[in-house]
């Protein structure tokens, strides 16, 4: 997109946008509607929120625990049309994500300790 099209908002057939379907689904038994949106092939830049209702607070844990083994099952469903590389890859992946974001952690952790703090310690 050209400078003058972005002031404008044109946008053409060759431009690059993202894009984000939303799915919400407020009835456990109407799960086979997600069998639409979640495709093999998209399942690596797939992402799930899943919101609990806060009107009955005391409903909470079993409501989320519901909803991530119906999550559980159609991610399993999905996983099966996949080939085992493609499976294996995507776990892979989720691993190394894991281990990342570990470590990244980590880093903020001894960044966030203050310089006397470190010095103390190595006192002791």
């Amino acid at each position: 997109m050209n400078e003058k099209d972005a002031i404008h908002g044109i946008v053409t057939a060759d431009d690059n946008l993202p894009r984000m379907n939303i799915w919400m689904l407020q009835d456990p038994e109407k799960r086979e509607l997600l069998k639409v949106a979640l495709k093999p092939e998209l399942l690596d830049t797939t992402a799930a929120l899943i919101v609990i209702d806060l009107d009955q607070p005391w409903d909470m844990k079993e409501s989320l625990f519901k909803w991530m083994r119906l999550l559980e099952e159609l991610v399993k469903d999905v996983l099966k049309n996949l080939s085992l590389e493609k499976r294996t890859s995507l776990q892979k992946r989720i691993e190394r994500y894991i281990k990342k974001y570990n470590k990244i952690d980590e880093v903020k952790t001894e960044k966030e300790e203050s310089p006397s703090k470190k010095a103390s310690a190595k006192g002791r």
